[in-house]
């Protein structure tokens, strides 16, 4: 095999590790609202997620574990899609900020300040209208 698909390969399983990450949240709550499942879809299609594998996730999310991400401007992309996903279905609930709290540790965020991090995401990610805007606000607070 050459070298190009196992890259190929090992970003498309963050990909999918990201994903599944995303639809842990949206089930958190144990109710995929059509709101979260609109999130989805468009997450998958930038991820580049086809539909048999999209449905394969939707099913077994805990078969994937949390993806590590190399760069802190991937760190906070990925936290990003978090939030908008735990503010999805307009109630932030103690189950979803838990989990987000323990995959952003996961994704390579400390443990002593991630608390801190996800509070401010919250009230952060609503503001903003992308990834890049996020990040700058994000980093101006620490």
């Amino acid at each position: 095999m050459p070298l190009l698909d196992l890259f190929a390969s090992g970003y498309q399983q963050k990909n999918y590790a990201h994903f599944a990450a995303l639809v842990r949240i949206a089930k958190a709550d144990e109710t995929l609202t059509d709101t979260e499942h609109a999130l989805l879809k468009r997450v998958a299609v930038r991820l580049g997620i086809d539909n048999a594998m999209f449905k394969t996730i939707l099913r077994e999310a805990h078969q994937f574990k949390i993806n590590t991400a190399v760069s802190e401007n991937e760190r906070y992309a990925h936290l990003f899609d978090l939030i908008q996903m735990v503010i999805a279905d307009a109630t932030a609930d103690a189950a979803e900020k838990k989990l987000t709290r323990r995959i952003a540790i996961g994704m390579g965020f400390t443990e002593n300040k991630v608390e801190k991090l996800v509070n401010r995401a919250l009230e952060v990610v609503p503001k903003c209208k992308n990834t890049a805007a996020f990040i700058d606000k994000i980093k101006a607070a620490d």
